[in-house]
């Protein structure tokens, strides 16, 4: 149970890193 929790908690990390690198692409291309 534990270690499912910890492994979402990197889930989530990964995904709102990648959010925001896709954020800054935006915005690079945006401009």
């Amino acid at each position: 149970m534990f270690g499912r929790r910890v492994r979402d908690m990197e889930l989530l990390e990964m995904v709102d890193l990648m959010l925001s690198i896709i954020m800054k692409g935006v915005q690079l291309f945006g401009s």
